[in-house]
């Protein structure tokens, strides 16, 4: 939690307009036998275990749980933004009038910022209305009891990655891939591409990816 604070402290004194702008973020430790995972947000963290001696017995677990202001998937989450002032609402109508679309914070009295995430760097119009820059901390071990045998991955990535890459197929990717530097290539490529498909190259969002072979 320290090196969160100091970056929230970081942010707060540079001279740049945060106002309503803000970066989510995912940090791991990881040793032969644990990996520890702090976020915000909606950057994330997947473990992948396997036996080598089974190698078609795989796990892929999620480190981390994204930060979104959902009361239906992230009920305890919506409610902390609601109780420190935030507004949750949906921007998008369907032909029937129903809303539509992800739940965002908004200010009581405005239909702004309209983040799609609880929490972040940054964003300060909404510091006051539930958007926090205090991480979540999660540990995992990670299968000792596989020894020698076990190959582990640890793939870390903003949401650009994820929005159009679900954990197990970033998973396959690393998997096959002969290094970890190739691994986070290939992700960061498929991400990349994904995106020009699906917005019609007219949007692709940061895609940052790490990825650990353990």
């Amino acid at each position: 939690e320290i090196l969160f604070e100091h970056t929230a402290d970081v942010v707060d004194r540079c001279p740049a307009d945060f106002e309503k702008s803000g970066t989510t973020a995912v940090v791991c430790v990881v040793s032969s036998d644990l990996v520890t995972g702090g976020w915000l947000g909606d950057s994330r963290a997947v473990v992948g275990m396997r036996d080598e001696r089974a190698p078609h017995l795989t796990t892929v677990i999620p480190l981390t749980e994204d930060h979104k202001p959902d009361p239906i998937r992230n009920p305890k989450e919506a409610q902390r933004v609601m109780d420190d002032g935030g507004r949750i609402d949906r921007l998008t109508i369907d032909q029937h009038g129903r809303p539509v679309g992800p739940y965002r914070v908004f200010l009581q009295d405005r239909w702004v910022p309209g983040l799609a995430v609880s929490r972040a760097f940054g964003d300060n119009i909404v510091r006051d209305s539930g958007v926090i820059s205090k991480p979540d901390i999660n540990s995992l071990p990670l299968g000792g009891d596989m020894g020698g045998n076990a190959k582990r991955v640890v793939i870390l990535g903003t949401d650009g990655l994820w929005e159009w890459i679900s954990n197990e197929d970033a998973m396959r990717v690393a998997w096959s891939m002969p290094s970890a530097h190739e691994a986070a290539n290939a992700l960061a490529e498929a991400a990349i591409k994904n995106w020009a498909l699906y917005s019609r190259g007219k949007v692709c969002d940061d895609v940052t990816v790490a990825v650990v072979f353990v």
